[in-house]
């Protein structure tokens, strides 16, 4: 009992770990812009790895890198590697945790027999065993220890009859085995001793066993002459009995060597179980002939099992962070589309309020720096912010602009770097036009994008609502049978 205690808050615990490192890793992931220190980053084991990347980590391809510098606009390659590498260490280690669990956990649990109401202990179907159930009495001051038997269900006499001719009909079908007629028996029968989905018993006997066993099993098949058997099945449930003849001739037939070899095994193995009957234990046939034999125990091993799935699990975890990279640049080509037309609304009005495009700029960038919801990463801004240090550390306006354009890649904002552009290399006049007309077109935009976005959600709302149908109707349809 003590055991059992030490071992559940054990698995609590490491349930608990496991949930924390899982909740951490996505917490990461959902903040993947905070700010990691130096000396953080060159004391971490994944520091180590990134100037090891000849041997450990591969040399991503251009294009590869380029994606994920733009899924974390203004971080170095470093610290990308950095946030992937943690996130998939503590996704790795959650997952080799749970799996060391459920192996241990595997040969601890045990089913348990609850009693219900407090008075009533369920049966298994007739199918089912007999089972033991232990329970403790208490009445006042007297208290007992009870080992109770539970029965399984039992038949009524109609369910029985018709148990019984289910039982003959399964007979007449498969206790031929493998053989085509009764009267060419050249392989064992299949002389069952139980009914498939039933509680009904069959016990067989035949006219010569040196013949045919009772379980099907063919002996005398190297005969000169064909041979005639009467097989009786008895079919038994309880204390009621019915019974079938059959009568099957053996053919003649020789056997092989390998055939030989096992009937004699059989033959030393009854010789050894008669003569140790009376010890404790059964010695198995060491030799037969001149043929040593050697035997290993077939056991279900579940931990290997649930190690290799670990192993599966493992190897997965990097192509999950594929498929979020994926996701991640679908969900930023989403959003930057939904945040242009706020975006050069804003710089719009700013350049009309008498401020330059540098100064439109980065006004802009410093109030989505000291916004409180900082949680939320809005991937232009990100971008824009990128431009504003590229030209703090002396990059030209117009480069700047141009690979803010690029970097985004999509047309919208590649229009409006080229508006920038244009206006500082050739000092566009009607700039603000220019940009009105932009701001007329992206809500434009945006107004579509949002249909778009609706008949999405409406799709997706079609399989929640095809399932509640489905509940709808079969509770109808279990009222209706149940009413019957």
């Amino acid at each position: 009992m003590l055991l059992e205690e030490i071992c559940v808050s054990v698995g609590i615990l490491l349930l608990g770990l496991i949930a924390f490192l899982a909740v951490k890793a996505e917490k990461n992931d959902q903040n993947p812009y905070r700010n990691i220190k130096g000396k953080k980053l060159k004391s971490s084991i994944f520091y180590v790895l990134i100037h090891m990347k000849k041997r450990i980590i591969p040399k991503l391809s251009k294009e590869k890198t380029d994606t994920l510098k733009k899924i974390y606009p203004g971080k170095g390659i470093e610290e990308i590697y950095y946030l992937l590498g943690e996130r998939m260490l503590l996704l790795g280690f959650s997952v080799v945790m749970l799996g060391m669990l459920l192996a241990v956990g595997s040969g601890l649990v045990t089913p348990a027999m609850n009693l219900i109401q407090g008075y009533y202990l369920k049966r298994d179907v007739a199918t089912g065993q007999k089972r033991y159930v232990d329970v403790v009495a208490k009445a006042g001051k007297h208290q007992q220890e009870i080992t109770i038997p539970v029965l399984p269900e039992q038949y009524s006499e109609k369910e029985r009859k018709k148990k019984f001719r289910e039982a003959k009909q399964y007979i007449e079908r498969n206790y031929l085995g493998g053989n085509k007629s009764e009267n060419q028996i050249i392989s064992s029968l299949n002389l069952m001793t139980t009914i498939p989905k039933s509680a009904v018993s069959v016990t067989w006997s035949s006219s010569d066993p040196s013949v045919i066993k009772e379980d099907g099993t063919l002996l005398a098949t190297d005969c000169q002459e064909a041979v005639v058997i009467e097989l009786v099945a008895v079919i038994r449930y309880r204390k009621r009995t019915e019974s079938i003849s059959k009568t099957v001739v053996v053919l003649p037939v020789q056997k092989t060597k390998e055939r030989l070899f096992w009937e004699q095994w059989q033959e030393q193995f009854a010789q050894n179980e008669k003569a140790s009957n009376t010890t404790k234990y059964l010695f198995l046939p060491e030799q037969v002939g001149k043929q040593k034999v050697s035997y290993q125990e077939k056991v279900r091993q579940w931990s290997s099992t649930i190690l290799l799935l670990t192993c599966i699990l493992l190897l997965l975890v990097p192509f999950r962070e594929g498929k979020k990279l994926q996701s991640a640049m679908i969900k930023r080509e989403k959003q930057l589309k939904m945040d242009f037309p706020e975006m050069i609304e804003r710089f719009t009005l700013l350049v009309e309020a008498g401020l330059s495009v540098k100064g439109a700029w980065l006004r802009i960038t410093q109030e989505y720096e000291k916004r409180e919801e900082k949680n939320k990463v809005h991937y232009v801004y990100e971008e824009m912010i990128l431009v504003a240090r590229e030209m703090e550390n002396g990059m030209s306006e117009a480069k700047a602009y141009e690979l803010f354009g690029k970097r985004t890649g999509l047309l919208p904002y590649m229009k409006f770097s080229t508006l920038l552009v244009q206006n500082l290399k050739k000092g566009t006049t009607d700039l603000i036009r220019l940009l009105d007309f932009e701001v007329e077109d992206a809500f434009h935009e945006r107004r579509e994008n949002a249909k778009v976005l609706g008949e999405e959600a409406g799709t997706k709302l079609l399989f929640p609502m095809m399932l509640m149908l489905s509940i709808v109707f079969a509770l109808i349809l279990y009222a209706a049978f149940q009413s019957m």
